[in-house]
């Protein structure tokens, strides 16, 4: 009888023992595997100011489950490509948005070959947390060339948009008009404009924009995100007698002003009531003493 009792006893033994091997072989399996590396992913743009700086502007993002999310710190090498040779540009590190800009010299504005483009590269190296790697650029050199007139019911904007090696019009190209702002631009009649055959345009609009504290209006000319020519910025900065009026508001005693500045009213009547309340409280645990001792 006691048989079955030592064969299921056998049996119990064995696999015990025979998962004990398995999960050692597994954990041995897994400290000798490397842990795979996230792939970042990069993006690459060029920006031009018209008498100005031109810039490339550098994004790197990675993938953690089912977002993206910036990454910061990490080096980033630019590169020129001229005639498939490389030319070390320098390196940036993005910041905490993921962001990096690197300004270019006129020396790093080479086209690549007849056509005019300009070829950049950039590339991150392999570290402990990241795989390498790379995006490219080709990008043709372009001037926006605006003025601004006006008349007493009417701001006049007229620009050109042109490569700057060939000097050829460029038409059927996107150009918005802006007014430049603290925060951001304000947007100036449609939302884009085409140039024509010209490579130009001209839009009118009404003469009854606010300007600065300087008294100024900073009209932008903006040619963005075009499959060619990238990002072009031209601004044009122009007197007007209609000025932003300075609010003084929060300098002067108002609810929304500083507490430096608060109302008198504000400060008496609160504490008047609160005061009052807690003089009622007082008074009622003065007639309970007087009550319990009378008793």
């Amino acid at each position: 009888m006691k048989r079955p009792v030592n064969i299921v006893v056998v049996l119990l033994l064995m696999m015990f023992f025979g998962s004990m091997h398995v999960n050692s072989y597994a954990i041995l399996n897994f400290q000798d595997k490397p842990a795979k590396k996230a792939k970042p992913r990069l993006s690459l743009d060029f920006r031009r100011v018209m008498e100005g700086e031109s810039y490339l502007t550098i994004n790197s993002r990675v993938r953690e489950g089912k977002a993206y999310v910036n990454i910061h710190g990490l080096t980033v090498k630019v590169f020129l490509i001229v005639e498939e040779e490389e030319r070390l540009l320098g390196e940036v590190i993005t910041d905490h948005k993921g962001d990096a800009v690197y300004t270019l010299k006129e020396s790093d504005m080479i086209p690549t070959d007849t056509t005019g483009y300009i070829r950049y590269e950039i590339r991150s190296a392999s570290n402990d947390l990241y795989s390498s790697a790379d995006d490219d650029l080709l990008v043709l050199l372009g001037d926006i060339d605006a003025k601004v007139s006006k008349t007493d019911s009417t701001l006049t904007v007229r620009a050109n948009l042109v490569n700057h090696v060939s000097g050829e019009a460029v038409p059927d190209a996107t150009i918005k008009v802006l007014l430049k702002r603290q925060f951001a631009p304000l947007t100036l009649g449609k939302d884009f404009y085409t140039t024509d055959e010209e490579g130009k345009l001209k839009v009118n609009l009404k003469n009854n924009l606010p300007g600065d504290a300087q008294g100024n209006l900073v009209i932008q000319v903006v040619l963005e995100d075009d499959e060619n020519y990238r990002n072009i910025v031209k601004e044009v900065v122009i007197p007007t007698e209609v000025m932003i009026a300075r609010d003084n508001s929060y300098d002067e005693s108002s609810m929304w002003s500083s507490r430096y500045n608060t109302p008198w009213w504000l400060l008496v009547f609160p504490n008047l009531i609160i005061f009052g309340v807690w003089m009622t409280m007082f008074y009622l645990v003065y007639k309970l003493i007087i009550i319990s001792k009378s008793n």
